[in-house]
């Protein structure tokens, strides 16, 4: 036996867009067995550059890190060039060379710390094409970045759940060896402002089944998160919520 559950961000129970809980009043979800994603849409109305992705470390020469925050936003390599510029406070010039090119370049101008480096350990820096940590000499010589920018945003969004799917996928060790994973909505062909969708042709493929623990689990409240696939929350709009349903098996 099974039954559909329509799961929507705009009926959460408590949270955000992007990480919230939703309940149900009713005695179906007493005693799940088993649940997978049938369908889910969600618009892309959330920026390329957000927390934790947002963030530019930089080391004087014989200085202490230095960590400029850069404010989400949806960019293009031009306008994010100008915001890193900006929350330098004058420290740096940073211009985008379109392709052939394809590169960020930054320039430093703060002349009594002596040169400075790039930290590849950036949270921006594979976004920006720092993939590499890099010396900018102290004289004002612009310095080209190791590889081109990445600000596509997201290629594919992840739907979690810690409640429902907990251990279900397996990763690396650095992540805890599993990550929540419930289904991923494909924005590889998406620009900003569309919206994406996913469809299980063959929903048993992405069963999450409780057979191995309780055997069934109450389900009238649960947990619901949605990230990169980096496991980052995305900065959802208020008004963009995640719509889905879900098969619940009895």
């Amino acid at each position: 036996m099974q039954k559909l559950v329509r799961v929507n961000a705009k009926y959460r129970f408590s949270g955000s867009p992007a990480n919230f809980s939703i309940k149900f009043d009713v005695r179906d979800l007493d005693a799940v067995k088993g649940i997978a994603v049938a369908r889910a849409s969600l618009n892309r109305a959330f920026p390329n550059i957000y927390s934790p992705i947002n963030i530019l470390s930089y080391q004087p020469n014989l200085g202490s890190q230095v960590n400029l925050t850069i404010p989400p936003a949806q960019y293009t390599a031009t306008t994010l060039a100008a915001a890193i510029q900006t929350a330098s406070m004058g420290d740096w010039t940073v211009t985008y060379s379109p392709a052939p090119v394809d590169r960020f370049i930054f320039t430093y101008n703060n002349v009594v710390s002596g040169s400075a480096q790039l930290l590849s350990s950036s949270s921006i820096g594979p976004y920006i094409g720092l993939t590499a940590d890099v010396i900018v000499p102290a004289v004002a010589t612009p310095t080209t970045l190791p590889s081109p920018p990445a600000l596509q945003g997201p290629d594919v969004v992840y739907i979690q759940s810690q409640y429902v799917s907990g251990s279900h996928c397996v990763d690396i060790a650095s992540n805890g060896s599993y990550i929540p994973f419930l289904a991923a909505i494909d924005f590889s062909n998406v620009p900003y402002g569309f919206t994406a969708y996913f469809e299980a042709k063959t929903p048993q493929i992405f069963q999450i089944t409780y057979a191995r623990e309780s055997g069934t689990r109450l389900l009238q409240l649960f947990d619901i998160q949605v990230t990169d696939q980096f496991g980052n929350l995305l900065a959802l709009p208020d008004n963009d919520y995640l719509d889905m349903h879900m098969v619940f098996y009895y």
